[in-house]
C-alpha cells in the first residue's frame, strides 16, 4: 500500500512538473488566450487572457467584458480589467477596477516575502504571502487553500480535488483536459490542457443560471 502511494505521488510530481514546464515555455512570448462567456449555453461577454513578458517578470492583463439583455433593456452589466506582475513565478503586484452593474471596485495588492497588502475601495489589510489569484489561470491554483478575489479584494478558503480527465469540443477541435472542482468560499469547475492553459471555467451565478467561460477556437 505504501509503495503504491509513493509511487503514485512521484508520477502525479512528474505530470506537475512537465505541466509548469510547458506552462513556462508557452509564456517566454507574448500571447493572447480569447474566451467566450455563456449564461446556460447563450453567450453573453468575453473573457481576455493577456500575456507579456517584461524582462524578468511577466505581466498577465484579464478583460473581461458581460452584458445580460433582456427583452427590451440590458439588465445586467459587468466590466473588469485587472493586471497582475510575476517574478520568479510568484505574483508580486495586481491591480483592478471592476463595475459590477453600477458598483464601482477598485484593489491594489502587493506582497513580499514578509506580508501581502490588499487595498480594497481605499481599505488597507495585511495578510500573510504567498498568495494567488482567483484568475485561475496559473497551473498552481490547483495547489492552494486561499486565493485573492481579484474583483472583491477577498480572501477565499477553498478546497480542490481532481475530478479526472475529460475531452471537451472547442469548435470542431476535441481537446484533452484535466478537471478540476474547487468548493468552498469560491465554487468553480476548471478544466486545464495538457499546457496548463485554463480551457474552460464553469460556476453558479447568484440567479441560479449557469456560468460557462469557454476557450475560443485558435
Amino acid at each position: 500500500m505504501q509503495k503504491s502511494f509513493i509511487r503514485l505521488m512521484f508520477i502525479l510530481l512528474l505530470v506537475l512538473g512537465s505541466v509548469g514546464s510547458l506552462w513556462a515555455q508557452s509564456n517566454s512570448k507574448a500571447r493572447q488566450i480569447n474566451y467566450d462567456v455563456l449564461r446556460n449555453g447563450r453567450v453573453i461577454g468575453t473573457h481576455t487572457l493577456t500575456f507579456k513578458p517584461e524582462g524578468q517578470q511577466l505581466r498577465v492583463i484579464v478583460d473581461s467584458d458581460i452584458r445580460v439583455k433582456g427583452v427590451i433593456f440590458t439588465w445586467y452589466t459587468s466590466d473588469h480589467h485587472s493586471e497582475e506582475i510575476w517574478q520568479n513565478n510568484r505574483l508580486i503586484w495586481l491591480t483592478s477596477f471592476s463595475n459590477d452593474n453600477g458598483k464601482e471596485r477598485r484593489l491594489l495588492f502587493e506582497q513580499t516575502a514578509d506580508k501581502a497588502k490588499i487595498i480594497y475601495n481605499d481599505n488597507e489589510k495585511t495578510t500573510k504571502p504567498w498568495i494567488l489569484p482567483s484568475s485561475l489561470w496559473h497551473p498552481d491554483t490547483i495547489r492552494q487553500t486561499v486565493l485573492l478575489d481579484t474583483m472583491k479584494g477577498r480572501l477565499r478558503q477553498i478546497q480542490v480535488r481532481s475530478v479526472g480527465q475529460e475531452t471537451l469540443m472547442i469548435g470542431q477541435q476535441a481537446l484533452l483536459t484535466q478537471r478540476y472542482e474547487i468548493t468552498g468560499d469560491l465554487k468553480r469547475q476548471v478544466w486545464y490542457d495538457q499546457s496548463g492553459d485554463v480551457a474552460q471555467v464553469s460556476f453558479p451565478a447568484s440567479d441560479g443560471s449557469i456560468i460557462t467561460i469557454r476557450r475560443r477556437s485558435p
